[in-house]
């Protein structure tokens, strides 16, 4: 396992995820106004050279290129060789089946570093509880909240759907030994569970035929802040013996 060439720091990768958000938060804006006339697209492209710069803006209009053709599905990538994929399906069994391995790169590369394992463990485990939250949070928006509360409802949607998208991009930067970016991410997503903990507390007083239902989503919520705090915490004390170069 080689180094991560690109060595920001955790206030650096923040500083770029705040320049992000307002790249795009622009975009749009740009793109209501000028979106419908003929050169619509050069002229907010123009627009936006001129306030983030050209390396900037390229580097967001080709953020797709970061990822290589083998994160794609074969149907997206037609020259991937899928034989091994249907030898599984056939159903290939006993002496004469292929072997596979058990762990990918990154598991043997986890092994023998207690506190790497412990991170990795830990995120999981909170991509889990979001998932449960964000899908409980559906349900009881869909059935339970009356119109008038619709409104906040939609935004601790929003709020718990940014914290497990974060804390998701999170285990992806630990998979690639970015640690500085991967705390940067959960902190972000340890803002986006705090406003949506605020969010229904605020809600709760006013809707008090399903306060206990909310309950259990806030107590669910709170847990999760409580965890991504032991989650950042362990980050930031990784030893270089946690590390794999």
């Amino acid at each position: 396992m080689e180094k991560p060439e690109d060595n920001k720091n955790e206030f650096e990768w923040e500083q770029n995820f705040r320049q992000s958000d307002d790249f795009a938060r622009k975009y749009f804006q740009l793109l209501r106004r000028y979106g419908d006339l003929p050169d619509g697209e050069d002229l907010i492209t123009n627009k936006l050279v001129k306030i983030f710069g050209e390396e900037f803006v390229d580097a967001m209009y080709n953020y797709d290129d970061y990822f290589s053709d083998m994160d794609l599905s074969p149907l997206d990538n037609p020259e991937l060789d899928l034989s091994d994929i249907e030898d599984g399906i056939d159903g290939q069994s006993g002496d004469d089946a292929p072997e596979t391995p058990v762990e990918d790169d990154f598991d043997k590369d986890l092994a023998g570093r207690p506190g790497m394992e412990n991170i990795d463990r830990h995120c999981h485990e909170l991509i889990v509880t979001l998932t449960q939250t964000a899908m409980g949070w559906c349900n009881l928006y869909s059935c339970l909240l009356t119109k008038e509360h619709r409104g906040n409802g939609l935004r601790v949607m929003f709020f718990v759907s940014r914290a497990l998208a974060n804390i998701s991009v999170s285990l992806e930067e630990m998979i690639r030994w970015e640690v500085s970016a991967a705390l940067a991410r959960a902190k972000r997503c340890l803002d986006n569970v705090n406003q949506a903990i605020g969010l229904i507390h605020d809600m709760k007083e006013n809707n008090p035929t399903i306060q206990e239902v909310m309950s259990t989503i806030q107590t669910q919520l709170i847990k999760c802040a409580d965890d991504l705090g032991e989650y950042i915490r362990e980050c930031r004390a990784l030893g270089k013996d946690d590390m794999p170069f």
